[in-house]
């Protein structure tokens, strides 16, 4: 017993959540905003027995590819190599996925690439907190799952890799282009501009490579650069004001989002979610017009970092 908790203290299971509280999820912020406005809270749960109706489902790009037995994959137990809490890396689904990505077939980096840009290109935005697993089964997730699913893919495929999370003052763009409701614009004043932002190390030959999953869409819409691999969050999209939490798996606490979105009903979830695909259209349009590569190299020469104008 003594051993099975020193492997999950080991996996990042155990993280202090005092720490995390203060130092990623920011809650006193968060219980400042709801004392400001509490017909959110009043209504937060209200709603939750409002509708009974499943999400709408959405139409996938793409299907997840028949796994066959023997399929290669990374079994080993070593640290950033295994499965962790939401980062089933030994799913079948993953691991089909990762072997016609073509683990074990490229090069380190060719496959890291690959992975990369699958998640990038594929994993709408949608308030669905699942993991990695979950993640590639519903097509939508938030921005921490997805970097569970590129994790997954990368150690299914025999490459080492970790999360860097943290609370990071973003955009004044991204707010201007995600918060366009004024109860999602007084969240994010009430977080004092800031978002929770997980990124991806992968381990390539001897260096630790840094990548944030920005969804092409969205960065289109907040008028953000399409982040490619190796390129942190810092380095277009926010201002990183502390250290990164740099664990290998995601504590269990993390979990408790699921329960948060329970309470808040299918209705409002719903409702929300509509509001991302909307936003989600308005971005592709703007890549449609342009072009993905037109874009980026547009948005590359003629950008720069803006404080938001908030008080923090």
């Amino acid at each position: 017993m003594l051993g099975k908790i020193k492997e999950w203290r080991e996996k990042g299971y155990f993280i202090n959540p005092w720490t995390l509280v203060k130092g990623a999820f920011g809650v006193f912020p968060l219980m400042a905003f709801m004392l400001r406005h509490p017909s959110m809270l009043t209504g937060l749960f209200r709603s939750g027995g409002e509708s009974r109706d499943d999400p709408e489902p959405i139409e996938m790009p793409y299907e997840i590819p028949q796994y066959k037995e023997g399929m290669s994959h990374c079994n080993s137990k070593e640290r950033y190599l295994r499965p962790t809490y939401f980062c089933e890396s030994d799913a079948p689904e993953i691991i089909s996925l990762a072997n016609e990505l073509g683990a074990f077939q490229k090069s380190d980096r060719e496959y890291a690439e690959a992975a990369f840009q699958w998640v990038q290109h594929n994993v709408r935005p949608g308030l669905i907190m699942s993991g990695a697993l979950g993640t590639l089964k519903s097509g939508k997730a938030v921005c921490v799952d997805r970097t569970s699913l590129f994790i997954a893919l990368c150690r299914a495929g025999g490459i080492p890799a970790k999360y860097r999370i943290a609370r990071e003052v973003v955009t004044e763009q991204f707010i201007d282009g995600f918060a366009q409701d004024p109860m999602t614009r007084m969240l994010m004043e009430a977080m004092g501009g800031t978002d929770i932002i997980s990124v991806a190390e992968t381990k390539i030959g001897d260096e630790w490579v840094r990548s944030y999953l920005n969804l092409p869409e969205w960065a289109a819409l907040t008028g953000v650069p399409i982040s490619h691999l190796g390129e942190d969050s810092v380095d277009f999209y926010s201002y990183r004001p502390h250290e990164a939490k740099v664990m290998e798996g995601l504590p269990v606490v993390v979990g408790m989002g699921k329960i948060l979105f329970r309470l808040m009903g299918r209705r409002r979830i719903n409702r929300m979610n509509a509001q991302f695909d909307e936003r989600y259209r308005k971005g592709k349009k703007i890549l449609d017009e342009i072009g993905l590569e037109e874009y980026d190299r547009r948005i590359r020469e003629s950008y720069h970092f803006i404080m938001p104008r908030i008080s923090l």
